[in-house]
């Protein structure tokens, strides 16, 4: 892959989660994917259902795990992915963790392992692609997209809404946990650099965001204000 120049200056890392459910403590972590925005390095790692946490039938359905995988034994406990994360984390130098919606990833991430919020410390600060989205993009008449078809509905646009939103295509399938850091870091780079990330992507962005500038770096705060401790 080609990088464009700014991005080799990047200390940033883009995550996605998949689990059992939607709550961080009474549900299960099940894989953690990544990519360093610099060096295009990957990482994904499953693990097992963390004990005495709840599968979610409908979770599955998503994420595409059956029942058989994730109650196996062979597979590293939560705590040992979260560890081999971090690992990655340190080796590439990072200091920011990006994703979509991303108070649900990293608030699954801490009940993973750590016990207090003063000792997440996995990176100094995050950024959560959701809320660009929702506050710069979204009430900014001039970003609107320029036909019905594009416009996202509701509230709160999926991440595959985001991507179409910039002329990027549908979010890959199956959906995995690698795949959605990926398109995390697709996303991040329209906003910021008008550039596509993933390689095989050559769609033009519509002409509204070449005249545009979206402050996607206001939105980077401490990393334990995204946990939410329940």
């Amino acid at each position: 892959m080609e990088y464009i120049k700014d991005l080799k200056n990047e200390r940033t890392i883009a995550v996605d989660t998949e689990t059992t459910g939607l709550s961080p403590k009474e549900n299960s972590l099940l894989s953690i994917g990544a990519v360093d925005l610099a060096t295009g390095d990957t990482f994904k790692m499953d693990c097992r259902v963390q004990d005495g946490r709840v599968v979610n039938d409908k979770a599955l359905e998503v994420n595409g795990f059956t029942k058989e995988e994730i109650y196996d034994k062979s597979k590293p406990t939560a705590e040992e992915a979260v560890e081999e994360f971090e690992k990655f984390v340190k080796d590439h130098k990072a200091k920011v963790l990006i994703g979509y919606n991303f108070s649900f990833d990293l608030s699954f991430l801490y009940y993973a392992k750590y016990k207090s919020i003063s000792a997440f410390k996995i990176t100094p600060q995050a950024l959560d692609l959701e809320e660009v989205m929702l506050k710069e993009v979204l009430p900014n008449d001039k970003l609107y997209p320029l036909s019905e078809k594009e416009k996202v509905e509701g509230r709160f646009p999926s991440l595959n809404a985001s991507l179409n939103y910039f002329n990027s295509p549908d979010e890959m399938k199956p959906h995995i946990s690698l795949t959605g850091a990926l398109e995390s870091a697709e996303l991040y780079c329209l906003m910021k650099y008008k550039h596509h990330f993933i390689e095989t992507i050559n769609t033009p962005l519509p002409p509204i965001y070449n005249t545009i500038t979206i402050p996607v770096d206001r939105y980077i705060k401490d990393i334990s204000l995204f946990v939410k401790e329940q």
